[in-house]
């Protein structure tokens, strides 16, 4: 009885969520960032948290370039997740530490969410801050 009640559960919880394919993912334009976004990721996962039950999240991720004239030690990125008619659903910051030297792109860089957002739609990836080894900071303006 428990197994089947857990496995209705995941079914209503994931029944009606589009699958990544189906979102639009884009780069949202920062004229004058630092740091530039070459590619923006959204995959759909499932997570095995015990033998048979599994938990649905979505792996989001970027690839970027230092377009500045120093190394950068920490980018902080944000996620914007919207429904169908453009109805902000959440909005994730996420922390990308090293040395990143300018010119060069960093790719592979990901994080898994367990959230599944059923309504969603696009994302939206932009840059909100970084943080240069000479300790200065650049902060995105809303715009």
């Amino acid at each position: 009885m428990r197994r089947a009640f857990l496995a209705l559960l995941i079914a209503l919880a994931i029944g009606g969520s589009a699958s990544a394919s189906d979102v639009a993912i884009y780069v949202i334009p920062q004229p004058g960032t630092p740091i530039s976004i070459t590619s923006c990721t959204l995959k759909k996962q499932a997570v095995q948290l015990a033998r048979g039950v599994y938990v649905h999240g979505v792996n989001f991720g970027v690839e970027f370039k230092n377009d500045s004239a120093k190394s950068a030690v920490a980018v902080m990125f944000q996620f914007t997740m919207s429904d169908g008619f453009g109805t902000v659903l959440d909005t994730r910051l996420r922390e990308s530490l090293g040395s990143f030297s300018p010119g060069v792109v960093v790719g592979n860089i990901h994080w898994l969410e367990v959230d599944s957002w059923p309504t969603l739609a696009e994302m939206g990836c932009s840059v909100q801050r970084v943080r240069f080894q000479d300790g200065t900071i650049w902060t995105s303006t809303p715009g």
